[in-house]
């Protein structure tokens, strides 16, 4: 009996995964970085709550480029 690897995946018949098939018998890894970043965003939130406003005039005083560096990243992502 074949275990959980060796099962065939649905494939078309030019070899190519059906639709809502990834081949990927470790599941949605998708689920688990939407997860990751779910919960990073949610963190960054509640420490911005605490003490944001403060914190954003330091970093843009004293380490500009630094502040420039997260003002880009986070306008223009990955």
């Amino acid at each position: 009996m074949a275990t959980a690897s060796q099962k065939q995946v649905a494939r078309t018949a030019n070899g190519q995964f059906k639709p809502g098939v990834s081949g990927n018998r470790s599941g949605n890894v998708h689920r688990s970085r939407h997860a990751l970043n779910a919960d990073t965003i949610r963190e960054m939130h509640l420490a911005f709550r605490r003490g944001g406003r403060k914190a954003i005039d330091k970093v843009m005083k004293q380490q500009p480029a630094v502040f420039l560096k997260l003002w880009c990243c986070s306008c223009l992502g990955r």
